[in-house]
């Protein structure tokens, strides 16, 4: 026997699917990380303050980096020291690999399918943490 999956059939759970979509569209509408999305790398949404920064650092690096490379990458590794690799580091290594395959590749690269392009292109990339000493309470 099969039957479908029902699980947001009733008024209430629309609603709640509705609402729960909204959330999730001001959340990218105002840079924040998305809650429910399947391929972006997620991580704890109170150290979004502490990681905006490095994000937008990495994004920049990788821009910049890739212009002085005239051949292909065969690997790129991402290495992180200090505080932040007390921290799961990866969505910074996500956007460093996104800020260097876009200008690699013509389509465009995003923090979704970064990974999905590096491996497509035989590219695979590593992260690697060294923390330094314990997390500074904050």
């Amino acid at each position: 026997m099969v039957t479908p999956h029902l699980g947001a059939n009733t008024f209430e759970a629309q609603v709640n699917v509705a609402v729960d979509v909204s959330k999730e569209i001001l959340n990218y509408l105002d840079d924040q990380p998305l809650e429910n999305a399947v391929n972006i790398p997620r991580f704890d949404l109170a150290l979004m303050d502490q990681m905006r920064p490095f994000l937008s650092l990495m994004s920049v690096m990788s821009d910049f980096v890739i212009q002085l490379v005239d051949v292909n990458i065969d690997t790129v590794s991402f290495s992180y020291a200090g505080n932040i690799a007390h921290y799961d580091c990866t969505p910074i290594t996500v956007c460093g690999l996104a800020g260097l395959m876009n200008r690699m590749v013509e389509q465009d690269v995003n923090m979704v399918n970064a990974a999905l392009v590096a491996d497509n292109m035989g590219s695979p990339s590593t992260s690697t943490s060294r923390p330094s000493h314990p997390p500074s309470p904050t």
